[in-house]
């Protein structure tokens, strides 16, 4: 029969030092009925590194739709406000010709 050998990656374990982590670990594996092993390495675990952050994003103005249709507003009435500047100018300078 092939013998086989396995690696088995345990986490959770907590102690102040490697050595009763390697105590608890063998106790562990004693309750589990386990008898043919042996805790060959007790190494601390390494702090994973913080995800990158995320790409800056564009901000894009909350109301872009509300400032174009103020936007067009102001436009229409400052053309409006020209249009009667123009029409009042134009009937003054009429008159004038016209009585001369």
């Amino acid at each position: 029969m092939a013998a086989f050998r396995a690696n088995i990656r345990v986490e959770g374990l907590e102690g102040s030092d490697s050595t009763q982590v390697r105590d608890a670990l063998r106790a562990k594996l004693a309750k589990a009925e386990v008898g043919d092993c042996r805790v060959l390495s007790v190494e601390p675990v390494k702090q994973r590194p913080a995800p990158p952050a995320a790409p800056y994003a564009r901000r894009v103005a909350p109301a872009e739709g509300t400032w174009r249709k103020q936007s067009n507003a102001a436009g229409l009435i400052l053309l409006i406000t020209v249009g009667w500047a123009a029409w009042f100018f134009w009937s003054f300078v009429s008159l004038y010709l016209a009585n001369d």
